[in-house]
């Protein structure tokens, strides 16, 4: 909604402040009941959502997805390694999603990775993961 993209250009133009009290810049959880890298997302969202990210560097972005195969598809020409400010995270809830997709997230171009376990509706062992 507008309105909470408005919200956060007012948290990017107070980072300065917040950073100096907190040791650290605001960070924004990106589309929390929602998944920008779903199929149904219209592309014009999110090439706009992508545009308010890069133009608030100041805010430490959390984009999490159940999607990780869409993110390359779906991110920005500029993408590169990944924008700094954007940390891309993973939810994973037990062996068989680990096991399908953490190689594609660790393969996935991203500035700073990493995982949600949750709800863990069971153990999940991480170092029997063979990536390449």
């Amino acid at each position: 909604k507008p309105g909470n993209w408005a919200k956060v250009r007012r948290w990017h133009r107070e980072a300065d402040a917040f950073h100096a009290e907190h040791g650290r810049y605001p960070r924004v959880f990106a589309a929390s009941l929602a998944d920008i890298f779903d199929n149904e997302i219209d592309e014009a969202w999110r090439a706009d959502f992508w545009e308010l990210v890069k133009s608030t560097p100041k805010l430490q972005w959390l984009i999490v997805t159940k999607r990780i195969g869409n993110v390359v598809k779906m991110t920005p020409p500029d993408w590169g390694e990944g924008y700094p400010n954007v940390v891309l995270i993973m939810t994973v809830v037990n062996q068989d999603e680990a096991d399908r997709d953490v190689c594609k997230l660790l393969a996935t171009p991203a500035a700073t990775r990493g995982l949600s376990i949750e709800p863990m509706l069971g153990p999940i062992d991480l170092e029997c993961l063979r990536c390449s």
